[in-house]
């Protein structure tokens, strides 16, 4: 199991001198040709957020798996059913759009957790009071469907509370990243302006 980064991969791999039983890597954005070197590949991609600090029980991860042949598709399943419960069959292209989405959905995401800490601490204001709110966010889309949990200014499309906002941010780079997911949010619910109502 090839387990480096994406941009070590291939170097890896042309380093090793013996043909595997098996080879497989666990990235989620490298194609399942990288190895096709070896008469024997595939893909063993878990799809979860992974620190150092942080301990990960695997039972709940989804694995997504591809391979060369069915027989290797059959092993890799095998061996990612000792691991998880939820195992998926997915191609390269299948498997890179699911990285790209876990992109936006988890590193960009925590990403705006940093921006909010630091608004926050402009004001002297802990980051445990978000904790809640990201708590209950992140269980609500266990049940519905995320257009269905979007709530906010966008969505309601309050103008006065978008502009309202936009004047509080002091920082320009700031306020383009809140004027396009706020445009974002609102051209994704269907929510239009009422007329002559645009944010400056």
């Amino acid at each position: 199991m090839i387990c480096v980064s994406d941009k070590a991969i291939e170097e890896v791999a042309l380093q090793i001198d013996f043909e595997p039983e098996l080879i497989a890597h666990t990235s989620g954005s490298i194609s399942l040709s990288a190895l096709s070197r070896f008469k024997n590949h595939g893909v063993f991609y878990p799809l979860q957020t992974f620190s150092k600090a942080r301990e990960v029980p695997l039972s709940n991860v989804p694995f997504c798996i591809e391979a060369n042949t069915p027989e290797n598709k059959t092993r890799l399943n095998i061996l990612a059913g000792t691991l998880s419960e939820k195992i998926y069959g997915l191609d390269s292209e299948q498997r890179k759009q699911c990285h790209l989405a876990a992109v936006f959905a988890n590193n960009f995401v925590n990403h705006l957790y940093v921006l909010a800490q630091q608004l926050l601490e402009e004001k002297n204001i802990p980051f445990d009071i978000l904790k809640p709110l990201i708590l209950e966010t992140a269980q609500k889309v266990q049940q519905l469907a995320p257009g269905e949990a979007q709530t906010g200014p966008a969505f309601r499309n309050d103008i006065q509370v978008i502009e309202a906002h936009i004047e509080q941010l002091k920082s320009d780079k700031l306020e383009k990243l809140y004027r396009f997911v706020t445009a974002s949010i609102t051209e994704v619910s269907k929510s239009k302006p009422s007329e002559g109502s645009r944010i400056k």
